[in-house]
């Protein structure tokens, strides 16, 4: 009987975690007889480039067990396992095979890959759709849910009293943020698993306790306000009656401070030091100019006007408090109804977020038992092997727990008992905003047990990434930076697994720069000289990385960078909507929905005059493009530019056609580039659900801000990202400028925490407040939620700062600041300076402190494949007319499409030529068959039952959808409303079939129930000749 086994291998930075779990995973397919036994192993991490890598590694080490000769892992297996290089190469061998052969069954997924499999197999149990779509992005649903919750004002009582309430409170406090603003924060909670055990708290007081609660804090507010302003009075009294007055006090403070109370004006009264010069006894009296006996009277008064002080504090506190409450009080009471409102909207859309998928995995795993699980989901796991365990949230690990105890509890058939592999870095733990807990790591560290099974802990301290001076440097760095963490458990844990033991070769630099407080044009000026030097020293651009800590020292960095001419790619550079091809689109795009925007042909002029270099001429350009209608502008265009689009092309053209059509009417098809391409894919994804240009800008809108091209592995390009986005990653040169960060984040960043309501009479027990110091003043609970804030926020720099300076191999650069006086809050510059001092130094504005190797230079691989400078796609926009001339059995049906296409794009009389043009231009038409094709058209607007159709002044809609009540939408050839009558129209090509006249009753009665119009329905027949068929409503 083989015992089950839990292995827990704490590793640090660039130890080799995916080789540690490369080695697991292959010598467990290894020892087991069954060839398949990979269909019993599960492997979770937390990124898709994670889930490749590792794939790759156990396919590659399987090929070299089969291949090479001598190989260090199989070497090691074999003394493991006591197993024969010859039959591991065998067996190998046949594994591999399984493995491509059933590739389906070769489980390495991220978290949510393996949470999303488990919902599908329980749709039914879950309430789900079977064929549900899974948003990743949530931003745009949570847009459609607060729009559609405010959409009820005017509708739902309560809704509407509750927000007109919350309008005059937002009016009366100056609060001018808007309500659909505050409701889109609040709804964010319902995803947030840190918010999880709140929300369940939350979402089970009603709506009449949010408001009974609220009117009873106010109730305890006035009552609190009266009694302050009673100690201030008493407190006045007292001095007036001891003859006492401003002028005996230091700016007359004292009493300037009571009177502010009395006037109930509690802002800022404390942010002064008068409480601390009270406790003192010091710069309370003013001495100068004042009598002794007053002087000592004041002295002696003072004990008794602290009391008041104090007494006046405690009760203002509990107002502002409740003040504090009440700004978040209403979205806060709606969260249920925003979360009853998205569970709705996910079931009508047939969507769910992924950001529910761990809250809906638990409903599965709380009432189901993992072998059930493991027969819906078709697979039945006895080996488990977890990556990046610092950064599982605790609901995760609360949702796979189940499964791994089942795994270790449990014999097959063999007597074989399961095994769990985790590995993690507490040090690295870097996502606590998203769930992650590291004190799960800590505790398994500690009690050495998961469940009934003991943990066998191993240890990485080894760094295989970094030459000998870096490890050196961030050995000697973080022993002295740890003592800068508060907690005492967190501390300790860190002096145990900060050193790493030095194997890898002699060499590597760190230097530290340093600059002036608030010159961050210095900072990258100081990241300029390094990156050139570095090119000099062998480093090539593509080995360079810039890491920082905020979005936008990356985009200060890229933009002064691009302009010396150094490659850079960033986050920023990557993003879509940089690109001024797909804006012109957007613009081109908008500029149909809303035509009286005028600014978007100023923006389609600019994007025209800088690829032209006419800015010398864009004031008159600007002028004359503002003039007449749509069809002036774009004439306009092809006149000045040689470039255009046809503003009615949306009316006849799916949406993705339509984008087709800009690409190449507007001539981007001749420099198209990856940007491009990837907005082609987007584009391509929503037209399969909509062709609504409308919804398509609202959507872009959210979307933009996020969407990425991807980035090639070999760029030839210094790349510049956030310490998140270079977790994983190493480099051979590091620069990390603007390394001068508090440990705590700034006031001026919103943040809220959720507070218990302490007061007697309510009946909800938490509200949400804005973080801020005075937090730490409310109460003793405050304080403690305001010290744990605080430690974790240390642990929170410091990891940052551990993952940011792992990353090197050969070089790294850290660029500092010099404050001039020394700053109360702990930051990365302290750190720095208190290193130097250590180390016998000090900052010096002048010279670098240099650590290692006095001279670093790199040598490439030259056995790399060549890295290439940019990827230019091909893009073939031909492809529809190389599938029609595949297909000629399908001409007929070719003429129709065509011919409606024509007859869309003319409204009356005027549009006949340029829509010819535009046909033919397109590829629908020869040129050669311009004639027949007008005299066609004619044939049929200047028919005597049709010519009231064509006439100029009619309303008119092409091949527009049309929504009836209770039917849902309609999409006629044409429906033309005269002053007379409505005019439903059918094209038809090909001989007259009986049921032709069915679609076009349909639309005739249809049409009836929405206009009072009479209704005068023609089926058109365009062959050779033209027949147009009435057709009455009723034969």
């Amino acid at each position: 009987m083989i015992k089950p086994s839990f292995n827990l291998i704490n590793a640090s930075a660039g130890s080799g975690k995916t080789y540690s779990l490369v080695f697991n995973y292959v010598k467990e397919l290894l020892l087991n007889s069954n060839d398949d036994h990979f269909r019993s192993l599960l492997a979770l991490t937390f990124t898709n480039k994670a889930v490749n890598e590792m794939k790759s590694r156990i396919i590659e080490t399987l090929s070299e067990f089969v291949k090479v000769e001598d190989c260090e892992m199989r070497n090691r297996i074999s003394a493991q396992i006591n197993l024969g290089q010859k039959e591991i190469r065998n067996k190998s061998e046949r594994i591999l095979k399984n493995i491509l052969f059933n590739y389906s069954g070769f489980d390495v997924l991220t978290l949510d890959s393996f949470t999303h499999r488990i919902i599908r197999s329980f749709t039914l149990e879950l309430k789900l759709p079977k064929s549900f779509e899974v948003v990743i992005e949530h931003d745009e649903i949570l847009n459609e849910v607060i729009d559609i919750l405010i959409d009820q004002v005017g509708i739902d009582k309560e809704i509407t009293k509750s927000l007109v309430d919350y309008t005059h409170y937002k009016i009366d406090n100056n609060d001018k943020q808007s309500i659909k603003d505050i409701f889109l924060e609040a709804s964010k909670i319902i995803l947030n698993e840190n918010d999880r055990s709140f929300l369940k708290k939350i979402r089970s007081c009603t709506s009449k306790e949010f408001q009974e609660t609220r009117i009873e804090l106010n109730k305890i507010r006035l009552r609190e306000s009266k009694k302050a302003i009673e100690f201030a009075q008493s407190a006045l009294n007292k001095l007036s009656l001891n003859g006492l007055n401003e002028s005996i006090f230091s700016n007359g403070m004292v009493i300037k401070h009571f009177t502010s109370i009395i006037k109930n004006k509690f802002e800022g009264i404390y942010l002064n030091k008068l409480e601390k010069n009270l406790v003192e006894g010091k710069k309370v009296i003013k001495k100068t100019g004042n009598p002794d006996h007053l002087i000592h009277l004041a002295e002696t008064l003072l004990p008794e006007i602290y009391k008041y002080f104090m007494n006046a504090k405690k009760c203002i506190l509990k107002c502002m408090l409740i003040d504090e409450l009440n700004k978040q009080w209403v979205p806060v009471s709606f969260i249920s109804i925003i979360a009853d409102t998205l569970s709705s909207y996910e079931k009508e859309e047939k969507k769910i977020l992924i950001g529910k998928f761990n809250e809906k995995i638990s409903q599965v795993v709380e009432e189901y038992q993992a072998p059930f699980i493991y027969e819906k989901i078709g697979e039945k796991y006895k080996h488990f092997f977890i990556d990046e365990f610092q950064d599982t949230s605790i609901l995760q690990w609360k949702n796979l727990k189940p499964l791994l105890v089942n795994a270790l509890e449990s014999e097959d058939l063999n007597g074989k008992y399961g095994s769990v592999f985790l590995v993690g870095d507490p040090k690295q733990a870097i996502y606590r905003w998203r769930g992650g807990s590291i004190d799960m790591f800590l505790k398994f560290l500690k009690k050495r047990k998961f469940n009934n099974t003991e943990i066998s802990i191993g240890e990485r301290l080894e760094n295989r990434r970094s030459l000998c001076e870096i490890v050196d440097f961030n050995n000697k760095f973080f022993e002295m930076a740890l003592e800068s963490i508060s907690d005492s458990k967190y501390r300790s844990f860190y002096k145990e697994s900060f050193h790493q033991n030095i194997i890898s070769p002699k060499g590597g630099k760190v230097e530290i720069h340093f600059v002036k407080e608030r010159e961050d044009i210095t900072h990258i000026k100081k990241t300029a000289e390094a990156l050139l030097e570095a090119k000099k020293n062998g480093f090539d651009w593509g080995s360079m990385a810039i890491l920082v800590r905020k979005k936008n020292q990356a985009i200060s960095i890229f933009e002064s960078l691009s302009k010396i001419n150094i490659p850079i790619v960033s986050t920023e550079s990557l993003l879509v909507k940089k690109s001024s091809s797909i804006n012109l689109i957007i613009s081109v795009l908008k500029l149909n929905v809303f035509p009286e925007k005028s600014i978007e042909r100023i923006n389609i002029c600019k994007y025209f005059i800088k690829k032209n270099d006419l800015g010398k001429y864009s004031h008159d350009i600007f002028v004359n493009s503002l003039k007449g209608s749509i069809k002036d502008f774009t004439n306009f265009l092809v006149k000045k530019f040689r470039f255009s689009f046809n503003p009615i092309q949306g009316d006849y053209l799916s949406f993705y056609e339509l984008i087709e059509s800009y690409i190449n009417d507007l001539g981007i098809n001749k420099n198209f580039d990856s940007h491009i391409e990837f907005f082609l894919e987007y584009c391509y994804d929503f037209s399969i659900k909509s062709n609504n240009v409308f919804k398509f800008l609202k959507k872009w809108e959210s979307d933009s801000e996020k969407l990425t091209i991807p980035l090639p592995d070999d760029t030839q390009a210094v790349r510049i990202m956030t310490i998140h986005k270079a977790k994983g990653l190493q480099f051979p040169f590091v620069v990390l400028p603007f390394l001068n960060s508090d440990f705590q984040p700034g006031f001026r960043i919103r943040r809220q925490v959720w507070y218990p309501i302490e007061f007697e009479n309510t009946s909800v027990n938490f509200g949400r407040i804005n973080f801020s110091s005075r937090l730490e003043t409310y109460s003793e609970k405050s304080k403690e939620i305001f010290d744990n804030d605080k430690k974790e926020n240390e642990l929170d720099a410091l990891n940052n700062l551990y993952v940011a300076m792992t990353r090197a191999e050969v070089k790294m650069v850290i660029i500092t600041s010099i404050f001039e006086k020394l700053k109360a809050k702990k930051n990365y510059s302290q750190l720095f300076h208190e290193f130097l001092k250590k180390n016998g130094a000090a900052p010096d504005l002048n010279r670098p402190y240099l650590f290692g190797s006095k001279d670093c230079f790199y040598i490439p691989n030259r056995n790399e494949t060549l890295k290439k400078d940019s990827i230019k796609p091909i893009f073939n926009f031909q492809w529809k007319k190389r599938l029609i001339n595949k297909d000629s059995t399908n001409s007929l049906t070719e003429r129709g499409v065509k011919v409606h296409i024509l007859f869309s794009k003319i409204e009356n009389l005027s549009d006949v030529d340029l829509a010819i043009d535009f046909c033919i231009k397109q590829g629908f038409f020869k040129i050669e068959n311009k004639f027949e094709l007008k005299n066609l058209v004619n044939e049929v607007i200047s028919h005597h039952k049709l010519k009231k159709v064509f006439e100029i002044g009619n309303k008119i809609y092409n091949e527009k959808d049309i929504l009836i009540p209770k039917k849902g939408l309609i999409r006629p050839d044409k429906v033309v409303f005269t002053e007379t009558a409505c005019y439903v129209i059918d094209y038809k090509t090909g001989k007259p079939k009986p049921d032709d006249n069915i679609q076009i009753k349909n639309y005739s009665n249809y049409l009836e129930s929405i206009t009072s119009s009479p209704i005068i329905s023609y089926l058109v027949y365009i062959n050779e000749t033209v027949i147009v068929k009435n057709i009455p409503k009723y034969e």
